[in-house]
């Protein structure tokens, strides 16, 4: 026995005392490393969500969780289509603020649909949205005959869509938030544009489509890239990248390049 252990009549050693060896004492000091959650959109630093929902009003940096890419794509799909979507963490005035504007994309994919059974509600969705709002015979473009032929729809929601999503990927893709000195710039039909053959055959060469919930409603690439002596090239480094090119693919019908790069660095060639 050890100094300070205490023993029964019987002989035994009571559970709980300690000998020479004493257990260390936890370490409370300032110096212990604590991990911060932080939106994935804006960085702000997360409230816990227990401790907001006691709160009378949620707090705008309170923790949510936010789908990529938006909920309402999925409408009039069955479960199937619904599982393995992913998450990220967002606070609470991003979460509300792109909720605001995620509709828009799904109107416009909703007009797009062709003979899609499975777009019906999403179509259905999309057309009393657009003739509900306030301005929908301002947004409505109309032939000689009185014919709705079109739809104006805003590109600047469009735009914060897609940066929603490319962030969420990202996020989820390299378990980081994306630097705030990235410079990004989104491509609708790449395909219709000759200079950006290089970046496609790139992303196609390089790495398979991932998917969030089922691929006929959304799949991606995102891959980080270097340039070296005009050349682009695969890295599996990010500290090593100028950046990273991603596609963004939504329900087969609508499909956007994103091209990031660090605000320091520059592309001579592609």
């Amino acid at each position: 026995m050890g100094k300070g252990d205490r023993k029964t009549k019987k002989g035994k050693i009571i559970i709980g005392t300690f000998g020479l060896k004493r257990r260390h004492k936890k370490n409370n000091s300032p110096n212990t490393i604590t991990f911060i959650k932080r939106c994935c959109y804006c960085r702000e630093k997360l409230i816990k969500r227990k401790i907001a929902s006691k709160q009378l009003y949620y707090p705008s940096n309170g923790e949510t969780d936010d789908h990529i890419p938006q909920q309402c794509l999925y409408e009039g799909y069955n479960v199937e289509f619904k599982l393995n979507r992913k998450k990220v963490l967002s606070c609470y005035k991003c979460n509300q603020k792109f909720s605001e504007i995620e509709n828009d994309l799904r109107d416009f994919i909703g007009i797009l649909n062709i003979d899609n059974i499975n777009q019906e509600e999403l179509t259905i969705s999309g057309v009393k949205s657009i003739l509900s709002h306030r301005n929908a015979s301002e947004r409505l473009c109309y032939n000689k005959n009185g014919e709705v032929i079109g739809v104006d729809f805003s590109f600047d929601n469009f735009d914060l869509n897609h940066l929603k999503n490319f962030k969420g990927i990202y996020n989820i893709e390299f378990k980081n938030i994306i630097p705030k000195e990235y410079k990004i710039k989104f491509i609708n039909d790449p395909y219709s544009q000759k200079k950006f053959t290089p970046i496609l055959t790139f992303l196609e060469n390089n790495d398979d489509w991932k998917v969030s919930g089922h691929e006929d409603i959304f799949r991606y690439k995102i891959i980080p890239f270097k340039n070296i002596n005009g050349e682009i090239s695969k890295t599996n480094k990010l500290s090593d990248s100028i950046g990273v090119f991603s596609l963004l693919h939504y329900h087969k019908s609508l499909l956007i390049l994103v091209i990031g790069t660090k605000k320091d660095k520059i592309i001579k060639k592609i």
